[in-house]
């Protein structure tokens, strides 16, 4: 339901006043020459010759008894006048200028022929006034006759020759053509509005409106000599087809305006077809007969101007705002619908027709516009209001997303504290401890405590991807001993049983050393791995290294499991997607890995793809951009390998507010060698400092009180120069600066393998030598 506010209403009363002010004006008279007779011959005399007429007495010329035929023909006019001592005289067509050809034969009292005066639409003749008919007579005082013929298709009102005092004529046309062009300047204007609106809006209603003001504009301009004046345009039908197609597109207007349907308002909407089955009816015959084309058009702008305010007044009934809008615009057309309707009763001298219809017209098509405009802005402040409601609700969702994803990381900060003890103490275990009847258990700890890593991982990469931060960080690294690792971590911790077989091969031609993000390519087969191996009872799992090209290299994962249906296979790459809900059920899983997978593979240039079936198990390849490196140092990827450091009796000083993780960590340090000083608090730790050696601090980032980026801080402002190394769960890379930018040199990220320690270190040892010395 539409809803009025504001709607201008004292411009509709301003625009109906200026139409009659106009009206009244324009039947204003002005002087003419004492003119004896004046009238149309009778049909007799249509055929008949100049020089027979000329011959005549014009006591035998018998008026013509009815008016004009609207659908046109050949007539004679005939007129007496006695011009005397006067100003120069004027002969133009009163009440209509749509004639086709004429020619005004003037003879004096001697039956002279001392003039000819021809002109028309059709005619090529150029008109001395601009937009009117008017011919100067340029006679001297005396009695004359002037004959008339007119040869017109049709005519539009009576075109009757008049006699103008020429000073008061060409002041009347100056305002006859202002009218003239300020209505076609509307038309112009409003029509390419509303074209333009139409294509920007792509509503129908844009587009009808558009096209019943550009026909009105084509026939005004043919009919009021626009075309013929300006542009030599003598197409004399422009007038009568123009006003048809405008007709039906104003009926598919207020279709589309008041919301006329089968089904809302059944009885308008048969009657708006018949109409414009009527409508279309005329454009077939009018080919046939040209003559009729005005005569059609004019029974059309009764029918659509008559629908118009039937339409209105119905649907205001109803309840309607914006028709009874449109029903004080639609009441300015009731004139010129009139007028169509009773052409051939209305007096001649009372009116200029084409005048009061152009005004009339461009009246109702301004007003129409300010209910367009009416109508478009109670459509922009739903839409607004729509708006508003979708980006308050999409903040909602936005901050309920964000709120999500800090818990999931928060969630994934706080399980990498416990897990790094345990990883921690294992580490301490497997290296300190002889007893062979303990390296099983400790190796399970150690698989499953990676898995789990890798699971927390995954949680932090999905807020990642959500915010568009996982990056990729290329580095030299040695494909083949990566590969192995991660593939000897799986094989072990998650073959279900002996009837599970692992098979790895690297095609000879795979280089070994290569640039690439190895801890990405890690989590990708990682997760390719633990689902094979998790869909997998019994059977096979291979993965293969091969190049597909010299530039390309290809990584597949195949598996003799339970299978995907074919159809499930591409929804397999969302967030938290699984074959069905049983899968999840019995197998377990989170659901992210492909998802995840998938975008690293894309972030590294790469393309990801699956095929399986059900019970034939499933094959996932990948394939990279292949970047050649140079051999590297070999780093020892064995957990349990013999620890080389080149610390001598290092004081490293850690500091950490969790007392498990204090104590693990001095228990590492001390395994390798280092002397350790603890403290659980940074503030007692910076005070430490001011009096005593340090080599090298291990600083928790996460701490109460005072974090250890402030600590930092202020041991860099107190002229403290070792290496600091932040010790933190969050993996980012803004808080990976935000260390850098705090005065850390380096990051270890929980949960700390001895060996990762170790390789810090050895780094930085070197370092906090120089600076001693």
């Amino acid at each position: 339901m539409y809803r009025c506010h504001s709607i201008p209403k004292r411009l509709f009363f301003l625009a109906q006043t200026t139409l009659l002010l106009v009206c009244l004006s324009l039947t204003s008279s002005f002087t003419i020459a004492e003119v004896k007779e004046s009238f149309w011959l009778n049909d007799q005399f249509a055929d008949m010759s100049l020089g027979d007429l000329s011959e005549r007495n014009t006591t035998s010329l018998e008026p013509r008894e009815n008016l004009l035929s609207v659908t046109g023909g050949t007539f004679w006019h005939f007129i007496s006048v006695d011009l005397t001592e006067m100003p120069p005289q004027v002969i133009d067509f009163e009440s209509s200028s749509v004639v086709g050809r004429f020619t005004h034969y003037i003879f004096d009292s001697q039956q002279t022929l001392v003039d000819q005066l021809s002109g028309g639409i059709q005619s090529s003749e150029p008109n001395p006034y601009f937009l009117r008919h008017g011919r100067n007579l340029n006679l001297p005082p005396g009695e004359y006759r002037i004959y008339t013929r007119v040869d017109s298709p049709f005519l539009l009102a009576q075109p009757t020759p008049k006699l103008y005092e020429q000073t008061a004529y060409v002041q009347s046309i100056k305002t006859g053509n202002t009218i003239t062009l300020l209505g076609l300047g509307v038309f112009l204007a409003l029509g390419i509005y509303y074209t333009v609106l139409g294509l920007t809006r792509r509503q129908p209603e844009d587009f009808l409106y558009a096209l019943f003001i550009l026909g009105n504009l084509v026939y005004n301009s043919t009919s009021l000599n626009v075309f013929s004046d300006v542009f030599g345009w003598t197409s004399f039908y422009s007038i009568g087809f123009p006003i048809m197609a405008s007709n039906m597109a104003y009926i598919g207007f207020v279709w589309r305006l008041l919301g006329i349907n089968r089904y809302r308002t059944p009885v308008l909407f048969r009657i708006s077809q018949g109409a414009l089955i009527v409508m279309g009816s005329f454009w077939l015959i009018v080919p046939f007969m040209p003559e009729m084309s005005l005569e059609f058009a004019r029974y059309g702008v009764g029918m659509f101007a008559l629908y118009g305010i039937s339409s209105g007044i119905v649907m205001a009934l109803k309840g309607h705002h914006i028709a009874r809008y449109y029903l004080i615009a639609n009441v300015a057309f009731i004139i010129p619908a009139l007028i169509s309707i009773g052409l051939n009763s209305l007096p001649n001298s009372t009116l200029m027709i084409e005048h009061i219809g152009l005004f009339a017209v461009a009246i109702e098509v301004i007003l129409l516009s300010l209910v367009i405009s009416y109508q478009l802005s109670l459509v922009y402040k739903e839409k607004s209001a729509n708006l508003i409601a979708a980006e308050e609700a999409l903040t909602i969702a936005d901050n309920a997303v964000r709120a999500k994803e800090r818990f999931l990381a928060n969630v994934s900060h706080e399980l990498r504290t416990p897990l790094n003890a345990i990883q921690g103490s294992v580490d301490l275990l497997s290296h300190s401890s002889q007893d062979e009847s303990l390296k099983e258990p400790i190796d399970m700890i150690q698989h499953s405590s990676s898995f789990l890593l890798f699971l927390i991982n995954d949680i932090l990469d999905l807020a990642k991807l959500n915010a568009d931060m996982l990056t990729i960080d290329e580095q030299p690294f040695n494909l083949h001993g990566s590969i192995q690792q991660i593939c000897s971590i799986y094989s072990n911790s998650l073959a279900n049983n002996a009837q599970t077989r692992f098979e790895l091969t690297i095609s000879p031609d795979v280089p070994t050393w290569i640039v690439g993000d190895e801890k990405r390519l890690e989590q990708v087969i990682a997760n390719l791995l633990s689902n094979a191996f998790k869909f997998t009872e019994k059977g096979k799992v291979t993965c293969r290294l091969t190049l597909k090209d010299t530039h390309t290299l290809m990584i597949s994962v195949q598996d003799t499991g339970i299978g995907i249906k074919p159809d499930n296979l591409d929804a397999m790459f969302a967030a938290f997607t699984q074959a069905d809900s049983s899968i999840s059920r019995k197998y377990g899983g989170t659901g992210l890995g492909l998802r995840i997978s998938s975008k690293i593979i894309e972030q590294m240039g790469g393309e990801i793809w699956a095929e399986s079936e059900t019970g034939q198990g499933s094959t996932f390849t990948f394939t990279l951009p292949l970047v050649l490196a140079e051999a590297q140092p070999e780093n020892n990827h064995a957990s349990d390998a013999p620890l080389k450091t080149s610390i001598d009796d290092m004081v490293v000083m850690v500091v950490d507010d969790n007392p498990v993780n204090l104590k693990v960590i001095e228990g590492m340090l001390k395994t390798i060698g280092a002397r350790v000083v603890c403290f659980g608090q940074a503030k007692e730790a910076i005070k430490y400092v001011s009096s005593h050696a340090i080599d090298l601090i291990i600083m928790d980032v996460q701490m109460p009180e005072i974090d250890g980026l402030q600590a930092t801080q202020s041991l860099r402002r107190s002229g403290f120069k070792q290496p600091v190394i932040a010790y933190t769960a969050n993996a980012s890379e803004e808080d990976h600066q935000a260390c850098v930018t705090a005065g850390m040199n380096d990051v270890l990220v929980k949960p700390i393998r001895l060996n990762n320690l170790v390789d810090v270190l050895n780094r930085w040892g070197a370092e906090s030598k120089s600076q001693s010395c």
